[in-house]
């Protein structure tokens, strides 16, 4: 993967990690699926209704 094609998935996903090697060895459609899971595991943490308490 390229470092265009690398900012050009963290823009779409409004998203921001460093570029690094192990970066570089992924294909770019793997690292969008990654960023893609890790976004969606994000809003179902910050969008949770349940009303379950939380243990913190």
């Amino acid at each position: 993967m390229t470092f265009e094609e690398f900012k050009e998935i963290n823009d779409k996903y409004n998203y921001s990690m460093m570029f690094s090697n192990k970066l570089k060895a992924m294909s770019k459609e793997d690292y969008e699926k990654f960023v893609k899971s890790l976004i969606e595991g994000f809003e179902d943490i910050y969008n949770d209704d349940s009303n379950e308490d939380d243990d913190f």
